[in-house]
């Protein structure tokens, strides 16, 4: 059975920041019956907003995952040895929820660092304001951190 379906997502709490979703997320693909299992196959779409973890402003970045998922009824669970890790379960309904296999999927596309450019310049520590808008006129400044360590080292 072909499947083209729109819905939303809530904010994903990212510990950090949030992943947002201000439009619609698209899954285009099919449902297949395997005998007491459904395979659903297809692709999620999403234009997301995240918080760039140097400069702390707000950017978008498009979410795209492939979807690979077996559900089995919850009423017809098979054999332990039988049953795949990923294979999930839906309820007596007959209806399944891809909400949080499309969540994991674009969870799993998202960098290590959200950056809103590799040219990133971020907050300044001293003063705070953001590099990449203008020149910070704060002095250099060699007493803390690493600088602080190889100075108490050499002497």
């Amino acid at each position: 059975m072909p499947l083209e379906l729109e819905g939303t997502l809530d904010p994903i709490d990212l510990t950090r920041s949030e992943m947002k979703f201000p439009g619609p997320v698209r899954f285009e693909g099919q449902a297949t019956n395997a005998g007491k299992h459904i395979l659903v196959t297809g692709t999620a779409q999403a234009e997301s907003v995240l918080t760039c973890d140097r400069c702390l402003e707000e950017y978008s970045m498009p979410l795209t995952v492939e979807l690979l998922e077996t559900f089995y009824r919850v009423d017809e669970a098979p054999a332990k040895e039988v049953l795949d890790d990923d294979a999930r379960p839906y309820g007596l309904d007959d209806e399944i929820d891809l909400r949080e296999s499309i969540e994991q999927g674009f969870l799993l596309q998202l960098p290590i660092k959200l950056l809103c450019s590799e040219e990133c310049k971020g907050l300044c520590p001293q003063c705070g304001a953001d590099r990449n808008k203008a020149s910070c006129q704060c002095p250099p400044q060699d007493d803390w951190g690493l600088g602080l360590l190889l100075r108490d080292l050499k002497e």
